[in-house]
């Protein structure tokens, strides 16, 4: 009948990850502010347990690269919070039934932004835990937190943090901030 009853709530990343174990809901829909891990790691958390959940992204962020990044890391819609009750209707049926959505307004940003893209983006010949490193250093987490989060070594994360400064040319927490928000990665919430 196409209707979908909610069977769980979840308030961090973490709570996300052991209501989705728990439930294996036939749709997962996420806001990228969602508090703990960065919404990527949650999306490939929650593929980690079943490579074939549908995650659908419900948000007030349009940046592309943010979009990129949640459908690379796994999930199969993505859809603005100011997108009409119809597009959200068709997004919540067709990421459930296993196909990728993305609502009109975002094609054709992303597709303009990758006309227009001339230069390269820099984080894209990071590998993906150092891209997560970097993530992490631009939240303002410290080499304590991220190798507690990461499971790896205080040593793995601060040689990782040298070869991203190194390769970016960065040489301070403020230009790891100011890069993630230029390329859509870090967004600062409205107060």
């Amino acid at each position: 009948n196409g209707l979908h009853k909610v069977v769980g709530e979840a308030g961090s990343s973490d709570e996300w990850v052991t209501a989705f174990k728990l439930l294996l809901p036939s749709l997962v829909v996420l806001d990228v502010m969602l508090p703990g891990a960065d919404v990527a790691t949650t999306i490939q958390r929650i593929i980690n347990v079943s490579a074939s959940a549908n995650i659908l992204i419900v948000t007030l962020y349009d940046h592309p690269s943010l979009v990129e990044r949640c459908f690379k890391a796994g999930a199969r819609g993505y859809v603005t919070k100011t997108s009409s009750s119809e597009v959200l209707l068709q997004a919540t049926k067709k990421v459930a039934g296993g196909q990728q959505f993305i609502s009109p307004d975002l094609s054709e940003k992303i597709a303009l932004k990758q006309l227009s893209s001339s230069k390269n983006n820099p984080l894209a010949d990071l590998s993906p835990r150092a891209l997560d490193v970097f993530i992490r250093i631009a939240r303002g987490q410290s080499i304590r937190e991220i190798s507690a989060e990461m499971h790896i070594s205080k040593k793995t994360v601060s040689n990782h943090s040298s070869k991203i400064k190194k390769q970016l040319g960065l040489t301070s927490i403020t230009e790891f901030v100011s890069l993630a928000i230029q390329e859509g990665i870090l967004i600062i919430p409205h107060p």
